[in-house]
């Protein structure tokens, strides 16, 4: 503990104005290390789940309106429905595959008749409801992978699934961030300077009295 005996040594011969303005800064400090990061993991969330709440959704209106041209087996029809939704920025893919993995349709028409056997097909085809899988593109773009299944007289006849990029969702978290930082560093600056300027404020007649009683 030789280490602290120089801090303790500087404290005992610091005046009583700068005892306080050390114990206000140092409570400052501890409560923006506290708060800034707990500020941002709040909004992290509130953005991710709108964006998981947005996927669900569109995934389990995509699997409803699937249902009769499945039955009827109009490609043509779920073929509308898969060109509509590709045509949105943030989607990167969309299709119907059956029980087996077997892509019936496909945004991409060359993806149409293959079979996918990897993990995230495994899971999604054990689907019983909407649900997400956080993956990423072969680029590396961060995405949500959607599933719910297609369900025919309440059997599961397929699954609905559609990559939804979160693009737009991480550059809003930065933002935020960035935003955030600098208000946090900026309030940081200006807390500790009013601790400073209310330390002087009431340490001075306190430092009257005790200059009273020792004169």
């Amino acid at each position: 503990m030789n280490w602290l005996s120089a801090p303790r040594e500087r404290y005992r011969r610091m005046s009583l104005q700068g005892r306080f303005a050390l114990h206000v800064i140092l409570l400052v400090i501890v409560l923006f290390a506290l708060l800034i990061p707990a500020v941002l993991l709040i909004q992290e969330r509130a953005i991710l789940g709108t964006a998981q709440e947005h996927g669900l959704r569109l995934v389990a209106i995509f699997a409803f309106s699937s249902v009769p041209a499945l039955v009827a087996d109009d490609f043509l029809g779920l073929r509308q429905v898969i060109n509509s939704l590709g045509r949105e920025p943030d989607i990167r893919y969309a299709m119907i595959q059956d029980l087996e993995g077997r892509v019936l349709i496909h945004t991409w028409l060359t993806e149409s008749g293959n079979v996918y056997q990897d993990d995230l097909t495994r899971r999604a085809l054990a689907a019983t409801e909407a649900s997400y899988q956080e993956t990423q593109s072969p680029q590396g773009e961060s995405l949500y992978d959607f599933v719910a299944p297609v369900l025919v007289l309440n059997q599961r006849r397929a699954i609905a699934r559609i990559g939804i990029a979160l693009t737009d969702e991480i550059q809003l978290i930065r933002r935020t961030r960035n935003s955030i930082l600098g208000l946090g560093v900026f309030t940081l600056v200006a807390g500790l300077l009013w601790a400073h300027l209310q330390t002087r404020h009431l340490t001075r007649p306190i430092q009257a009295l005790a200059g009273g009683a020792r004169d």
